[in-house]
């Protein structure tokens, strides 16, 4: 599919879960998708590969905000999250949460526009001085679902959870997360001794290694950080079309 059919699309023409693959090639179409092409490595093309916040080095790297720019593309992301929430809600036997977050900053707008299409309370959370803070005023048996664009290890779910409890601790998290791409194999995040579903798209495990175990940089690929400029998402996207750098 390509890009200007992916912008033309209805999001009432989208009636079910997207596989995983569907989601990929979407992605991929628009920019908002990079994977390590280990075919063009094998033929000496070695371009770039990732350096995630934390450190380590990828094969893989998502950027939500690239997804999620186009409103239709929002609108189809975040009905594909309302399918999800109306399974868990009637696995659990539970009502829909009176709240919906996205985790900062990457599911902000999602967590708005799902709430949006569920009918429910939007809250706020931000980051302040570099840790997250749950901003709308919760009550005592207020319950609260998080959103979340990617999980790799669950951090910052688990700092999201706690930011909801030291601002109310009477409040009610619902045990499961929604997420566009969990790529972390993980299953759950545990968190206050409680354990959250992951419950994404698609899942995708996208490898990464610290730099002194990373194989790509033995094979001779060198690190960029993506999301640092746009300059250098484009330079990742291409580096192994033509091995530019």
């Amino acid at each position: 599919m390509r890009r200007e059919e992916i912008l033309a699309l209805d999001p009432n023409s989208i009636t079910r879960l997207l596989t995983g693959e569907e989601l990929f090639r979407i992605a991929e179409a628009l920019g908002a998708l990079w994977q390590y092409d280990y075919q063009a490595a094998k033929e000496g093309r070695y371009g770039l590969h990732a350096e995630l916040k934390s450190g380590k080095h990828s094969d893989g790297f998502f950027v939500s905000r690239i997804l999620l720019a186009e409103p239709n593309m929002l609108e189809i992301i975040a009905r594909q999250l309302a399918i999800i929430v109306h399974k868990e809600t009637t696995n659990y036997r539970v009502p829909l949460p009176d709240c919906i977050v996205g985790i900062p900053t990457g599911a902000t707008t999602l967590g708005e526009k799902l709430a949006e299409i569920l009918g429910v309370q939007s809250a706020t959370m931000e980051k302040v001085d570099g840790r997250i803070e749950m901003i709308t005023e919760l009550k005592p048996g207020d319950s609260i679902m998080m959103t979340e664009d990617v999980v790799t290890r669950g951090t910052a779910t688990r700092e999201a959870i706690a930011s909801i409890f030291r601002q109310q601790p009477g409040a009610i998290v619902m045990p499961w997360i929604v997420a566009i791409i969990n790529r972390g194999r993980l299953e759950s995040v545990t968190a206050d001794a409680s354990k959250f579903l992951i419950c994404a798209i698609a899942n995708t495990p996208m490898d990464d290694w610290s730099p002194e175990e990373c194989p790509l940089c033995r094979m001779g690929s060198t690190t960029i950080k993506p999301k640092e400029t746009n300059k250098n998402w484009h330079r990742i996207i291409r580096s192994q079309c033509d091995d530019k750098q």
